[in-house]
């Protein structure tokens, strides 16, 4: 299982681990903070902590695992949306394939733990958060392995609206 957070560098990394590349491992640096992005907080009526989806794929076919989500927070609603596109003969036979978003810290599993034969799409939506005082340059995506270690992940974009809360 591939664990993804969003992780703040010196103000904050977003995680992502979709590639199959080979990457070394990063040796955390003492004098760099990070941190784990926070969502806004559910509102005492919502219980949800996490979001997940699934969906049957046939690799021979591919196909698209999406996500919509929102919840209810003290400063507002939080939407999540996500979609995971796998292409056509990326595997061999027929998968169950999905990933869980966490509404605490924004970090996300993809599932099952395997290899494919062509690199996955991953985008991702979040609109209600707080991200005054974020600089956009200071924001990349990261993969953090159950080691603890990070690795950079290639995207090809990343839109920070500040001002309108979006990432």
């Amino acid at each position: 299982m591939k664990k993804v957070l969003l992780l703040l560098i010196p103000v904050m990394l977003i995680a992502a681990g979709c590639s199959q590349s080979v990457l070394e491992p990063t040796i955390p640096d003492p004098g760099i903070q990070k941190s784990v992005i926070q969502l806004p907080s559910p509102n005492s009526l919502n219980i949800e902590n996490q979001f997940s989806v699934s969906e049957e794929i046939d690799g021979s076919q591919g196909g698209m695992v999406k996500m919509n989500e929102s919840y209810s927070s003290e400063t507002g609603r939080v939407t999540i949306k996500a979609k995971l596109k796998i292409h056509k003969n990326a595997f061999s036979g027929t998968e169950n394939i999905g990933y869980t978003v966490y509404d605490n810290d924004g970090s996300i599993d993809f599932f099952p733990g395997m290899s494919f034969n062509d690199d996955l799409r991953f985008d991702i939506k979040y609109t209600g958060l707080d991200l005054s005082g974020i600089n956009p340059e200071d924001i990349h995506f990261m993969y953090l392995d159950p080691d603890g270690f990070t690795h950079p992940v290639e995207y090809s974009s990343l839109t920070v609206a500040s001002y309108r809360g979006i990432l």
